[in-house]
C-alpha cells in the first residue's frame, strides 16, 4: 500500500532528490542538500529512497542509500521504517554490488545493526578503496558498550597493510575515535603502540591521528609535533582538530610556554583566514573549518579554566 503524502511535501522530497543528483557522490554540498530531509515527511522520504534503492541505476542506488542514511541519522522518525529498511539493505549490501552503491548502503545498514557486523569485517579485503573504508569506519563506529579485539585488531592491521592512503587514514582515525570514547579501553595500550609507529607518516591525517592518540604517553612531544605542523604552508584540518581530541587535563599538563606557542600557532591561522581555504566539495566547510579553529584555540588558551569534569586517561 503506498504512502500517504501531501503534494506539498512530496514535492520537497523531489527537489531535494533532484538538486542532491547534480553533485557527485563523496560531494559535501550534496550531504548539505540531502540534510534537508530533516524536515521532510519520513514516510515519503522513505519510499522514494526506496524506490532509488531498488532499481538498476547504479548512480540512483547510490543515492537513495544516502537518503536512507539521513533518515536514521540520530534515531529521528524515520526509525520507525527500519524493518522494512533492514529488507532491503540486506539484498543490496553483498560483496558483488556495484562499489560505489555497497559503500554508501553499508551506512544506514550498519545503523541498523548491533555491533559491527559481520560483513564490515569481510569487506576489508575488498577491491574497493571506497568500501574499504566506508567498512573501516563503520566498525571503529560501531553501537557497542565496549570496544572489542577483533575491531581494534582489524584496524591496525588495515593501517599496516592496505595500499590505499585514504584507507589508512580511515583506520587511523578510527583508533583514535576507539581511544578517545571508551574512557578506559582495555586496547588503549596497544592502540597507542600502533599509532605510534606512524607518527612520521606521509598521510597528514595519519599523522594527526597518531599524535592525537599518544598523547597520553608523552603530550608534551604531541604537542611540540602539532605546533610545527601548524607552521607549514598549507596546515591540514586534522592537526587543527587533533588539539579538541586531546583532553583538557592533558593540556594542562603541557609547560605554559608550549601551551602559549599552540595558542598562538592557532590563533595565527585566524589571522591568515584559514576557515576560508574550505573546498565547499569536501568536508569541513568553512564554517566547521571556524567552529573547530575556534574550539581549538580555546582549548590552548592559557587563561581558560579547566572544566571540573575534565577526563584523564589512563597512560
Amino acid at each position: 500500500m503506498p504512502f500517504r503524502r501531501s503534494p506539498r511535501r512530496y514535492e520537497q522530497v523531489d527537489s531535494v532528490i533532484d538538486r542532491a543528483g547534480a553533485f557527485a557522490s563523496g560531494d559535501y554540498r550534496r550531504w548539505q542538500i540531502i540534510g534537508e530531509l530533516a524536515t521532510a515527511d519520513a514516510a515519503t522520504a522513505f519510499e522514494r529512497a526506496s524506490e532509488l534503492l531498488r532499481g538498476s541505476d547504479p548512480a540512483s542506488m547510490t543515492l537513495g542509500a544516502e537518503i536512507l542514511d539521513q533518515l536514521f541519522i540520530g534515531m529521528r522518525e524515520g526509525r520507525r521504517f527500519a524493518p522494512q529498511a533492514a529488507e532491503l539493505l540486506r539484498t543490496v549490501c553483498k560483496p558483488t554490488q556495484a562499489p560505489e552503491v555497497l559503500a554508501a548502503a553499508l551506512h544506514p545498514y550498519a545503523q541498523l545493526a548491533q555491533g559491527a557486523p559481520p560483513l564490515l569485517y569481510t569487506l576489508l579485503d575488498h577491491p574497493d578503496a571506497g568500501v574499504r573504508r566506508s567498512a573501516a569506519q563503520l566498525i571503529a563506529a560501531a553501537d557497542t558498550e565496549f570496544a572489542d579485539d577483533r575491531q581494534v585488531d582489524s584496524l591496525i592491521d588495515l593501517l599496516a597493510r592496505d595500499p590505499d592512503p585514504g584507507v589508512r587514514e580511515q583506520a587511523a582515525e578510527g583508533l583514535d575515535l576507539i581511544a578517545t570514547c571508551y574512557a578506559y579501553v582495555p586496547q588503549a595500550q596497544r592502540i597507542a603502540d600502533a599509532l605510534a609507529e606512524h607518527l612520521d607518516d606521509p598521510v597528514p591525517g595519519i599523522r594527526a591521528s597518531s599524535l592525537a592518540a599518544t598523547a597520553a604517553l608523552d603530550v608534551e612531544g604531541a604537542v611540540k609535533r602539532l605546533v610545527g605542523e601548524l607552521a607549514a604552508p598549507e596546515v591540514a584540518w586534522q592537526f587543527v582538530d587533533a588539539f579538541n581530541r586531546i583532553p583538557l587535563l592533558l593540556l594542562e599538563e603541557c609547560p605554559e610556554a608550549l601551551r602559549a606557542d599552540a595558542h598562538l600557532a592557532l590563533c595565527r591561522l585566524r589571522t591568515q583566514d584559514w576557515p576560508d581555504q574550505a573546498d565547499p566539495a569536501r568536508f569541513p566547510v568553512q564554517q566547521e573549518r571556524a567552529e573547530m579553529l575556534t574550539k581549538a584555540i580555546g582549548a590552548t588558551s592559557p587563561h581558560r579554566p579547566t572544566p571540573p569534569d575534565s577526563r584523564r586517561p589512563l597512560k
